[in-house]
């Protein structure tokens, strides 16, 4: 699924109306997406080459026709678990965001300058692009490679998930590596939360919920190993967090952990980028306390209402469109589309109004973040 939402203090070229509505009008939120999973064999097997490298150059511009954005990088390689080629690749990966339109695709990955990954390549007439959507972009921290789960210390080692990786993609039954503990795992007390309130809030609205219990321990910093953990999606045997601090992105993601003691901690439900590459929100499951020790505690059920990419306008949202180059026919099923909308939805909802055409070449929005 494809959404479109404009950026705040920019202008943009003409872009054809049904765009222009979206732009103008769409409401962004987190969301989880639908994907198909792909298990490590079929990624390595199915991709063209897997590469370990730095992700660069991240650049995002429209496409030939103007109908939607691209982003292209480049990933200086330091590795291969599969393949040949040259020390540098170029990928594009649908999505961006260039002049007032920002263009997120469900199931792609968030490609970040300066992070180290394991990517997944598959080559076509058009050019290279990641194989299996987010699954085929795998991060490196610190030389590992970090799973899944409630805990974030350990990690398999890069070099050891290079050579599990290689041998699935020549066909072999390859065992999965043990992933290593973090240094203080070993010892430490079990967080035990005896308290969620409220059990139920919405992500990324600066909502507060406030966790009590005990052996929660220290947090001196954000970057501390020390963090609450929410449920980002489950894949039936493990959990995918989303994690409070904005862990591993912590440049990109903000910190939602207000206070931090002992006995009681004050969060903020999280959006961001996950630690799989994948741009969303917490979601309904469970949140945890981790204590620095890497020691987890027993989940708790908690309710995600809603997830909000932190985007919102002014209601009612009026649209014009500028017709050139339309036909009289597409702009009328651009207005009938909209009273669509407006008929299909309580009056509390967002409503589309039109407001006649314009001769107007950039954008605007009463768009607030």
């Amino acid at each position: 699924m494809h959404h479109i939402s404009p950026v705040p203090g920019r202008s943009r070229p003409h872009a054809p109306a049904a765009v222009l509505l979206l732009a103008l009008c769409l409401l962004a939120s987190g969301a989880q997406a639908l994907m198909i999973p792909m298990d490590d064999a079929a990624l390595a097997t199915g991709a063209d080459e897997v590469v370990r490298g730095e992700i660069a150059d991240v650049r995002a511009g429209w496409n030939a026709d103007h109908t939607a954005i691209v982003t292209t990088a480049s990933v200086k390689v330091k590795g291969r678990a599969k393949g040949n080629g040259a020390d540098t690749l170029s990928l594009t990966v649908p999505g961006g965001t260039v002049d007032n339109v920002t263009l997120w695709v469900e199931d792609e990955p968030v490609l970040v300058p300066g992070t180290e990954a394991f990517v997944f390549v598959k080559h076509g007439a058009k050019g290279s692009r990641v194989y299996g959507g987010s699954q085929g972009v795998v991060p490196v921290d610190r030389g590992r490679v970090r799973g899944n789960g409630k805990t974030k210390g350990g990690g398999v080692p890069a070099d050891a998930y290079q050579h599990y990786i290689g041998a699935l993609a020549a066909g072999a039954a390859a065992t999965p590596p043990a992933a290593e503990p973090a240094p203080r795992a070993a010892a430490g007390t079990v967080p035990v939360i005896t308290g969620v309130s409220p059990a139920s809030a919405s992500a990324g609205t600066g909502t507060e919920v406030t966790i009590t219990g005990s052996g929660f321990g220290t947090r001196a910093s954000r970057d501390s190993i020390a963090d609450v953990g929410f449920t980002y999606r489950y894949t039936g045997s493990e959990v995918v967090p989303i994690w409070a601090s904005g862990y591993p992105r912590l440049d990109l993601n903000p910190d939602e952990i207000v206070a931090w003691s002992d006995t009681r901690i004050e969060v903020r439900v999280p959006t961001g980028i996950t630690p799989d590459g994948y741009s969303g929100s917490a979601s309904s499951g469970f949140l945890w306390v981790l204590s620095d020790e890497d020691v987890p505690s027993a989940g708790k059920p908690f309710t995600v209402t809603f997830g909000d990419g932190g985007a919102n306008w002014t209601a009612p949202c009026t649209f014009r469109v500028n017709p050139g180059g339309l036909s009289p026919e597409m702009v009328a099923a651009i207005v009938r589309a909209s009273a669509t909308w407006n008929g299909a939805l309580p009056a509390t909802a967002p409503q589309f109004l039109y407001g006649g055409t314009t001769n107007e070449t950039t954008g605007s929005s009463s768009r607030t973040a």
